[in-house]
């Protein structure tokens, strides 16, 4: 009885922590969960200010936020797609 309780615990705090993560996206705040991106073609590159704010920049403006945000185009996959050139590329998968 005792186990199962904390099976249902475990399960419901996991599903109030994806929610909160979607809503920390949702704000703009990256949440770990992947490599950051750099376009191989234009070299536009994510960043996080010490805020936790994702942006993109490019290294000769790191930290300078262009306001461009890559655009998820196969959630499986994990490919993106650079706002400013339209080069697809792979995001790694953080190891935890």
């Amino acid at each position: 009885m005792k186990r199962k309780q904390n099976e249902e615990s475990i399960h419901e705090l996991a599903g109030r922590l994806v929610e909160a993560k979607e809503k920390a996206r949702q704000l703009g705040i990256f949440v770990d969960d992947r490599e950051l991106l750099t376009c191989p073609e234009c070299s536009l590159m994510e960043d996080v200010s010490v805020n936790g704010i994702l942006l993109t920049c490019y290294p000769t403006n790191l930290g300078v936020d262009t306001g461009l945000r890559f655009i998820e185009t196969d959630k499986v996959a994990h490919k993106f797609r650079c706002p400013a050139c339209g080069i697809e590329t792979t995001a790694q998968e953080a190891e935890l």
